[in-house]
């Protein structure tokens, strides 16, 4: 994730995630993020933003021997943002890797936080 930009497009959110993080250092805050992507969600969700990134799979008709059960093709990865009630944001494209996918929908939870606080 760029925090630079983050900082600059998002700056109520990253000073929440600065006061999450209990530290006015910046440098602090992204190496305690970079230690585990799970502080990111943690978070989030304490701010009643949920963020779920799941696999996309698309159904093929291909059979199994059985002739019973198709198979199932990973397409890659989509969040979706939830808040107490509802989806309130989601991916309009599948991304081809999970990490891709985590940075756009923590990217959107900042701008969404931004419109909240």
């Amino acid at each position: 994730m760029n925090w630079e930009e983050i900082s600059k497009k998002y700056p109520k959110g990253y000073s929440l995630l600065r006061g999450y993080a209990k530290t006015s250092k910046p440098e602090f805050v992204c190496s305690k993020i970079i230690k585990g992507i799970r502080y990111l969600y943690d978070f989030f969700d304490e701010q009643s933003i949920f963020i779920i990134v799941d696999l996309e799979i698309q159904h093929t008709r291909t059979i199994d021997e059985d002739g019973e059960n198709p198979h199932y093709v990973p397409e890659g990865f989509r969040f979706e943002i939830h808040d107490n009630s509802y989806c309130i944001a989601h991916s309009d494209k599948v991304y081809k890797t999970r990490t891709e996918s985590e940075t756009k929908a923590f990217t959107k939870g900042f701008e969404l936080l931004e419109q909240i606080i």
